[in-house]
């Protein structure tokens, strides 16, 4: 369940990273910076899920 928790989270945090550089791209860099467009609230959210499932993997890992 550690290792799991690890793995979402690092997957979440690559897949944000990826979509705020296509999302640069795509609308340039102070366009990407605003959460007004569909790549924007993706990126956030997956950093949402990023820290929650860190978060998760830090107190399991302390409690083993």
């Amino acid at each position: 369940m550690v290792q799991l928790t690890l793995i979402i989270s690092m997957l979440a945090l690559s897949m944000a990273g990826v979509l705020f550089i296509i999302n640069m791209f795509k609308v340039g860099i102070v366009g990407s910076m605003r959460s007004n467009n569909t790549l924007s609230k993706v990126s956030l959210s997956l950093i949402g899920v990023y820290v929650l499932s860190f978060t998760a993997f830090l107190f399991m890992i302390n409690n083993v």
